[in-house]
């Protein structure tokens, strides 16, 4: 089944971009979102996403904690915080799922934040 992609992008028909549920691209979305989304920032889902919006104190644990709650499917393989003397953290998030090999989520969409 497709679903929508995230984030949402419309191609160049106009039509909104998908992918298939359970894909590669789908898991690396799946991350990517979790990281992205501040906790308490989905009234629906209040608990689904990062306590840090500044992603200066982001712990790895809390990725995989909280992707194995929301996301089961999804194997987070490995989580790397990189902070500099600036105050800047990348997050670097690899995983693995659905119908195809490991991913590494370091694209456009992808895991790598910088506040």
């Amino acid at each position: 089944m497709e679903v929508l992609s995230i984030p949402f992008r419309l191609q160049q028909n106009g039509r909104a971009e998908r992918v298939w549920q359970g894909s590669e691209a789908h898991v690396q979305q799946q991350a990517a979102q979790f990281v992205a989304t501040m906790t308490g920032e989905l009234p629906l889902s209040p608990f689904y996403g990062m306590d840090d919006p500044t992603f200066r104190t982001v712990r790895a644990g809390e990725v995989v904690i909280g992707m194995a709650q929301f996301h089961p499917e999804v194997d987070v393989r490995s989580v790397i915080v990189l902070a500099d003397a600036g105050g800047m953290s990348e997050v670097y998030v690899d995983v693995s799922g659905g119908e195809e090999e490991a991913v590494t989520v370091q694209q456009e969409q992808s895991v790598v934040f910088n506040a």
